[in-house]
């Protein structure tokens, strides 16, 4: 039987080869410290600059340097992001200097190499065993997002750190209430928990739409709960998720224009003049927003909180 090349191997979700895969994965992540951000647009606004803050820049096996953001669920190179109803990529942004570019700065395409070059182990090809290979701080205000089933409720907790999975992934660091002892939290304490170890984790947000979800906005509350009826639905009927070819981080058409525009702020690209924030979210029906304060009790969690309800040992 002939050799079959991983070229020719396609992984399902992603239609690549996995050999392509292989290049792409991260090996190393440098975090944004200067304020620099992502512009994007959709087509339910297409006369405006989205911007969104970059978490931080990861370095591709195959040399690559990218901006990477919360984005939904996971953590998502910024060039990735190309469907036209949820958001496409539009440029890197730096406000200091009214710039837009499309490459890395250089000093942090630098900044990833000598520290690969100077941290980096021999290449481990066996990935049957997941571990972070290098931990960085949370620098923009994510939140992430908890569902409680059983009371309908959302919790937002603050990201405290990300780790970098031997695999390439990146997942956020979150503090379990029950098991702090000591603050401020450093990003190796032992009360720290991985979001996707957590089964009802949702979603992640960034400072502005944390803090309107915090201060009970309702047309960020009303948002929320067009997104979760969304996913509702799409779990009611797995047969429409398969259509979408396993594009599910860009699966919510509307859902992205009500909640993730919702707090970012919208940028004249070709001004240097003051940046506004509004919510801008599609009405839902009547029947929605009437039941959206009986449907969803927000609470957030703080380091110090030791209610019970928080995430179980």
């Amino acid at each position: 039987m002939p050799e079959i090349q991983d070229r020719k191997v396609i992984d399902f979700f992603s239609g690549k080869a996995l050999q392509d895969l292989a290049q792409e994965k991260i090996i190393r992540l440098a975090p944004e410290l200067d304020g620099l951000s992502m512009l994007y647009s959709n087509e339910s606004n297409p006369d405006t600059f989205f911007d969104m803050k970059i978490l931080c820049w990861g370095l591709k096996w195959n040399g690559e340097v990218v901006g990477l953001v919360p984005w939904l669920n996971q953590i998502v190179p910024c060039t990735e992001i190309k469907d036209p109803l949820n958001g496409s990529w539009d440029g890197y942004y730096d406000k200091d200097t009214d710039t837009i570019f499309y490459d890395a700065p250089m000093h942090k395409v630098v900044e990833l190499e000598t520290a690969f070059a100077y941290f980096d182990d021999e290449e481990d090809d066996d990935i049957t065993e997941r571990y972070p290979i290098q931990k960085i701080p949370d620098a923009i205000g994510t939140h992430a997002m908890l569902m409680n089933e059983d009371s309908n409720s959302l919790i937002l907790t603050e990201v405290n750190s990300w780790q970098l999975m031997n695999d390439g992934t990146i997942t956020a660091m979150l503090p379990d209430p029950k098991k702090v002892t000591t603050t401020p939290i450093l990003m190796d304490d032992e009360c720290l928990y991985r979001s996707d170890e957590h089964p009802q984790f949702r979603y992640y947000f960034q400072h502005h739409i944390a803090n309107q979800l915090k201060n009970k906005d309702p047309e960020a509350l009303d948002a929320i709960a067009l997104l979760l009826e969304r996913e509702q639905e799409a779990a009611q009927n797995p047969a429409s998720e398969k259509e979408n070819n396993g594009s599910e981080n860009l699966e919510h058409a509307d859902n992205i224009s009500a909640v993730q525009d919702a707090a970012h702020e919208q940028t004249d690209p070709h001004s240097a003049e003051g940046t506004s924030t509004e919510i801008s979210t599609q009405e839902p029906e009547e029947s929605t927003k009437e039941q959206t304060a009986e449907l969803i009790t927000l609470r957030t969690e703080h380091a110090h909180d030791t209610d019970d309800s928080a995430r179980d040992d």
